[in-house]
C-alpha cells in the first residue's frame, strides 16, 4: 500500500467456491439475525436470495477490524437506506486469506497500522 501498487480480491482473499461459500454463509446469517436487532438496513424478504446471486468478490474493503463485503443501494435492502456492509472479521475467517499475500490475516496488526497510521 505504501509503495503505490494497485491491489485487487487476490491480494486479500482466496476467490474459490468455497471461500465464497464462507462469506455467504456468514452475510447470509447477519442479513438473517438483523430483524432480531435494530439494523440500519430493512432487507427485501427474498434478501438472503439476492445476496447470494449478486455477491462479488470485488465488491469489499478493508477495514481496522475486518473484510468488509458490500452491495449497491437497493438490492438487497431499501433504497432509503445506505449501501448494506457486512464486515467478517480477520478472525472468524482465516480460511480465506490468500497466505502469500504479505496482508493476509496472520497480520493483522500491519493491516489495521496500514489503514489507521500512527502520526
Amino acid at each position: 500500500m505504501q509503495d503505490g501498487l494497485i491491489l485487487n480480491t487476490r491480494n486479500f482473499l482466496k476467490s474459490d467456491r468455497k471461500s465464497k461459500n464462507i462469506i455467504m454463509k456468514k452475510i447470509c446469517d447477519m442479513i438473517e439475525r438483523a430483524g432480531e436487532k435494530n439494523s440500519p438496513y430493512e432487507y427485501y424478504p427474498d434478501s438472503v436470495k439476492k445476496a447470494m446471486r449478486l455477491f462479488d468478490f470485488n465488491r469489499f474493503y478493508l477495514t481496522q477490524n475486518g473484510y468488509a463485503f458490500y452491495y449497491d443501494c437497493g438490492r438487497i435492502s431499501n433504497y432509503n437506506n445506505s449501501f448494506p456492509v457486512f464486515v467478517l472479521p480477520y478472525s472468524d475467517i482465516p480460511q480465506i486469506a490468500n497466505k502469500e499475500n504479505p496482508f493476509g490475516t496472520k497480520h493483522k496488526t500491519e493491516i489495521s497500522e496500514r489503514l489507521n497510521p500512527v502520526i
